[in-house]
């Protein structure tokens, strides 16, 4: 059902539509991204998109979505580990 609803998104929003659902995509909605860009291939077959633009907003939607998706990562991991560390750093001598 959301499948349908994004790429129903997709459709009407054409590059900008492609962009924001590969960038939820790639930050954990459940819509594979493989499905987006084979339907963004049949949209440029049929004629509604280009090729170049549709190329240019897929990379920047993967790119967005896994920066976010790291910088999310790596601050929960920060998070987590840098009481540890403070409190493990009591019991390792200091290298001068």
């Amino acid at each position: 059902m959301l499948q349908h609803k994004l790429l129903a998104f997709a459709i009407h929003y054409d590059y900008m539509g492609i962009f924001g659902v590969l960038v939820l995509g790639v930050i954990g909605l459940p819509i594979p991204d493989e499905v987006l860009m084979t339907f963004a291939g049949y949209l440029i077959w049929k004629g509604q998109l280009h090729y170049l633009p549709t190329v240019l907003t897929s990379i920047l939607g993967s790119f967005l979505g896994m920066s976010t998706y790291i910088f999310r990562f790596v601050k929960l991991i920060l998070r987590i580990l840098y009481p540890k560390a403070k409190e493990a750093q009591r019991w390792v001598p200091s290298i001068p």
